[in-house]
């Protein structure tokens, strides 16, 4: 049997509101949508472990209806050319097989780690999103929208608290020294702070050059915003509230950074324009304000290392009755076949 590697990202799974946005089929005895007929068979296997053809078939059929439920794509549009040869429906069949292949590896790592879901967690989860005014109404429209009943939303909930429960345990065993706090926010310092500014947006230089100069001679500036600049923040006085790097165009930022507290810019010329800027306030978080936060931040970047060398590693294998689900036409993965080794 050949036997490949298949590398594919990491998909954040989501629930709407705890509802699993990708999602495996229904177990026997549940209601899942309508699928195709199954062959019988499985569609891979993950580290040794069989993938059902009907499971995936069900997956499949659920998360298209998904996508036409919140307005990604119409029911027509899925026989339509996507540009690159390939049907949308063609398309969306790649893009699930490895979400499919992801979330499975996903659940394997974490029975492997010895975790389960027991009805009474799934169960006590249903009973609170039931508590929530607000998140029944929108679970009840999500079961009539997609044609699935509780049995099998069961099943989805319980996908994803086994997934939840992975990820908290991988948090468990993450460490985070201080010293690496402290370095990132060493190297990151500078994106940490703040400014207040106003700002008078005119359409020449000469404009706003004379309108420096009565601001420097005492003119109020946010009046002379209100009545000169031509900026959407007129009204308000020029007033730009608080603003990170990064959120201006870079050479408005440059000044507005550079200016202390209570000082006014010279005419800036950016893609908009001419402006005149003043810094009402600054503000400088300090290490401590943020260490909390930094630490959080290192620790999911690790924990989704960890989940990536979980996926990139994960020996799976396809069957031919993948490309036989939608007819003839190559799709976006590299298939190799477990019958080409029987043959050789």
């Amino acid at each position: 049997m050949k036997k490949r590697i298949v590398a594919i990202f990491m998909v954040v799974l989501m629930v709407v509101p705890g509802v699993l946005a990708a999602c495996s089929a229904a177990q026997e005895g549940k209601s899942a949508p309508e699928a195709p007929e199954a062959a019988g068979t499985n569609v891979a296997t993950i580290n040794g472990v069989d993938l059902p053809l009907d499971e995936f078939e069900s997956f499949f059929v659920f998360n298209k209806k998904y996508v036409e439920v919140i307005g990604y794509i119409t029911p027509e549009m899925w026989t339509e050319d996507a540009g690159n040869g390939m049907t949308y429906e063609r398309q969306y069949l790649d893009s699930m097989i490895q979400q499919y292949v992801q979330q499975k590896t996903l659940e394997l790592a974490a029975l492997d780690m010895g975790l389960s879901v027991t009805d009474e967690e799934v169960q006590a989860e249903l009973d609170t999103i039931k508590a929530d005014e607000e998140l029944k109404t929108n679970y009840e429209e999500f079961l009539a929208n997609t044609g699935i009943d509780e049995a099998y939303y069961q099943e989805l909930l319980k996908q994803q608290l086994l997934i939840e429960k992975y990820d908290t345990q991988l948090r468990s065993e993450v460490e985070i020294a201080d010293a690496d706090v402290q370095a990132f926010y060493d190297a990151n310092a500078a994106s940490y702070e703040q400014v207040w500014a106003r700002h008078i947006l005119v359409e020449t230089q000469e404009e706003a050059a004379a309108i420096y100069d009565r601001a420097v001679a005492g003119e109020d500036f946010a009046t002379l915003a209100q009545e000169n600049s031509v900026g959407p923040s007129a009204e308000n006085g020029g007033d730009l509230g608080y603003f990170s790097r990064g959120q201006m165009v870079p050479e408005f930022e440059l000044v507005a950074f550079d200016l202390a507290v209570g000082e006014m810019s010279t005419p800036v010329s950016t893609q908009f324009g001419w402006h005149v800027i003043k810094v009402e306030d600054r503000l400088d978080p300090s290490f401590e304000e943020y260490q909390d936060q930094i630490k959080t931040q290192l620790a999911g970047e690790e924990i989704a290392k960890n989940i990536s060398t979980v996926i990139e590693v994960a020996e799976v294998n396809t069957y031919p009755i993948y490309d036989e689900l939608l007819g003839e036409g190559g799709g976006i993965l590299e298939m190799e076949t477990m019958e080409e080794t029987t043959q050789e």
